[in-house]
């Protein structure tokens, strides 16, 4: 997907929360995925400090955790 749409899809996603009451939304990013977490923060996404180490098949995949409030 392209980043354009990315950013379209994203953006449609929140609007709809919002319209439907939600206060806010989060998601969880890759700790060192750097690309995604740019990609998130230039949305208007920030990350919150917290963090949590997954276990897939015995491989720990670090995490970092963000928040934004969706706007009609």
């Amino acid at each position: 997907m392209a980043p354009r749409d990315r950013h379209d899809v994203l953006d449609h996603t929140l609007h709809r929360l919002a319209g439907r009451g939600f206060t806010g939304a989060v998601l969880w990013v890759l700790r060192d995925n750097w690309n995604a977490r740019h990609f998130y923060e230039a949305q208007g996404w920030s990350a919150t400090g917290e963090e949590m180490v997954d276990d897939r098949s015995g491989y720990a995949i670090p995490e970092t955790r963000y928040a934004i409030t969706p706007t009609a």
